[in-house]
Protein backbone atom coordinates (compact mmCIF):
# COMPACT_ATOMS: atom_id res chain seq x y z
CA UNK A 1 0.00 0.00 0.00
CA UNK A 2 1.06 3.18 -1.28
CA UNK A 3 0.72 6.02 1.45
CA UNK A 4 2.61 8.77 -0.47
CA UNK A 5 -0.34 11.03 -1.16
CA UNK A 6 -1.03 10.91 2.48
CA UNK A 7 2.65 12.42 3.31
CA UNK A 8 1.30 15.00 0.17
CA UNK A 9 -1.90 15.73 2.07
CA UNK A 10 -0.14 15.92 5.28
CA UNK A 11 2.72 18.46 4.11
CA UNK A 12 -0.27 20.88 1.72
CA UNK A 13 -2.30 20.36 5.45
CA UNK A 14 1.09 21.89 7.22
CA UNK A 15 1.92 24.53 4.50
CA UNK A 16 -1.53 25.76 5.09
CA UNK A 17 -1.33 26.04 8.75
CA UNK A 18 2.17 28.20 8.10
CA UNK A 19 -0.23 30.77 6.03
CA UNK A 20 -2.84 30.89 8.85
CA UNK A 21 0.22 31.50 11.38
CA UNK A 22 0.67 34.56 9.71
CA UNK A 23 -2.64 35.77 9.02
CA UNK A 24 -2.47 35.13 13.07
CA UNK A 25 -0.09 37.88 14.04
CA UNK A 26 0.81 35.93 17.08
CA UNK A 27 -2.85 36.79 18.32
CA UNK A 28 -3.62 33.07 20.40
CA UNK A 29 -7.17 34.24 20.44
CA UNK A 30 -7.52 34.73 16.56
CA UNK A 31 -9.93 32.27 14.74
CA UNK A 32 -6.51 31.57 12.32
CA UNK A 33 -4.45 30.40 15.17
CA UNK A 34 -7.04 28.00 15.92
CA UNK A 35 -7.48 26.69 12.27
CA UNK A 36 -3.32 26.61 12.07
CA UNK A 37 -3.92 24.03 15.25
CA UNK A 38 -6.32 22.01 13.18
CA UNK A 39 -4.61 21.88 10.40
CA UNK A 40 -1.82 20.23 12.10
CA UNK A 41 -3.89 17.93 13.97
CA UNK A 42 -5.35 16.44 10.98
CA UNK A 43 -2.07 16.42 9.29
CA UNK A 44 -0.14 14.40 11.74
CA UNK A 45 -3.77 12.07 11.43
CA UNK A 46 -2.70 11.36 7.65
CA UNK A 47 1.11 11.48 8.38
CA UNK A 48 2.80 12.15 11.64
CA UNK A 49 5.72 13.23 9.99
CA UNK A 50 5.30 13.90 6.03
CA UNK A 51 8.89 14.32 4.34
CA UNK A 52 7.00 15.72 1.19
CA UNK A 53 7.80 19.40 0.57
CA UNK A 54 4.71 20.98 -1.25
CA UNK A 55 4.91 23.66 -3.78
CA UNK A 56 4.17 27.51 -2.84
CA UNK A 57 0.82 28.44 -2.96
CA UNK A 58 -0.03 31.98 -1.98
CA UNK A 59 -3.77 31.10 -0.12
CA UNK A 60 -4.05 28.69 2.85
CA UNK A 61 -7.05 27.38 0.53
CA UNK A 62 -5.20 26.04 -2.15
CA UNK A 63 -3.26 23.68 -0.04
CA UNK A 64 -5.95 22.54 1.08
CA UNK A 65 -7.77 22.07 -1.95
CA UNK A 66 -4.42 19.97 -2.74
CA UNK A 67 -4.88 18.20 0.47
CA UNK A 68 -8.32 16.83 -1.17
CA UNK A 69 -7.13 16.17 -4.57
CA UNK A 70 -4.61 13.87 -2.51
CA UNK A 71 -7.28 12.38 -0.23
CA UNK A 72 -9.21 12.00 -3.50
CA UNK A 73 -6.58 10.03 -5.49
CA UNK A 74 -6.41 6.96 -3.17
CA UNK A 75 -8.27 4.34 -3.99
CA UNK A 76 -10.77 2.72 -0.82
CA UNK A 77 -9.06 -0.54 -1.56
CA UNK A 78 -5.63 0.86 -0.74
CA UNK A 79 -6.28 -0.20 2.89
CA UNK A 80 -6.57 3.18 4.55
CA UNK A 81 -9.36 2.58 6.99
CA UNK A 82 -9.93 5.84 7.89
CA UNK A 83 -10.01 7.55 4.68
CA UNK A 84 -13.04 8.49 4.90
CA UNK A 85 -12.90 9.88 8.42
CA UNK A 86 -9.77 11.97 7.28
CA UNK A 87 -11.64 13.42 4.31
CA UNK A 88 -14.44 14.60 6.01
CA UNK A 89 -12.18 16.15 8.13
CA UNK A 90 -10.13 17.75 5.70
CA UNK A 91 -13.19 19.14 3.68
CA UNK A 92 -14.94 20.86 6.83
CA UNK A 93 -11.08 22.79 7.13
CA UNK A 94 -11.28 23.67 3.40
CA UNK A 95 -14.83 25.37 4.64
CA UNK A 96 -13.26 27.13 7.52
CA UNK A 97 -10.19 28.21 5.30
CA UNK A 98 -12.71 29.74 2.94
CA UNK A 99 -14.69 31.45 5.60
CA UNK A 100 -11.81 33.16 6.74
CA UNK A 101 -10.00 33.80 3.46
CA UNK A 102 -13.13 35.74 2.13
CA UNK A 103 -13.23 37.64 5.31
CA UNK A 104 -10.06 38.49 5.15
CA UNK A 105 -9.95 39.71 1.11
CA UNK A 106 -13.40 41.52 2.48
CA UNK A 107 -11.01 43.67 5.15
CA UNK A 108 -8.35 44.11 2.64
CA UNK A 109 -10.85 45.62 0.07
CA UNK A 110 -10.20 42.56 -2.59
CA UNK A 111 -12.92 40.89 -4.55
Amino acid sequence: MSLIPLDEAAAELHAAAVIADGHSVGDPFSPWTALAAQLRLVAAGLDPTPVTRPQHRDLATRHVTAALDLLDSVLPSAGFMDLAFWHRHVEHLHTETARLEATLSHRQGTP
